[in-house]
């Protein structure tokens, strides 16, 4: 009972950062580029490679630079695809805690 009074509380009056619940939909942002949709390419591909989540974690910023996007905005849009907002947890440890097949669909704007 604890529990589940606990989580209640935490959904409706908790902190943003601790309310993360995964998109059910892909809505793709209006104002996503050709170069994000590449890093996010990029970065599935990099998932499905099996890399652990600090390496995943420099690699985003990596993929940012490399087609000089600000990382924060990579961040951002990355974010927005997986929980319809902005911000959320640390991006590397996170993608890869998911189920591998939706994220990296996702992030190549499939489902």
């Amino acid at each position: 009972m604890r529990v589940s009074l606990a989580g209640f509380w935490a959904h409706h009056y908790g902190p943003d950062e601790y309310n993360i619940s995964i998109k059910d939909n892909l809505e793709i942002p209006a104002d996503i580029t050709g170069a994000e949709k590449d890093a996010l390419k990029e970065l599935a591909d990099y998932i499905e490679a099996k890399h652990t989540e600090e390496e995943t974690q420099y690699e985003i910023f990596e993929m940012a630079k490399r087609r000089e996007i600000k990382p924060a905005k990579l961040f951002k849009t990355a974010y927005t695809l997986l929980l319809g907002k902005p911000r959320g947890p640390k991006l590397g440890p996170f993608v890869l805690a998911l189920d591998t097949e939706f994220v990296t669909r996702r992030l190549r704007l499939e489902a």
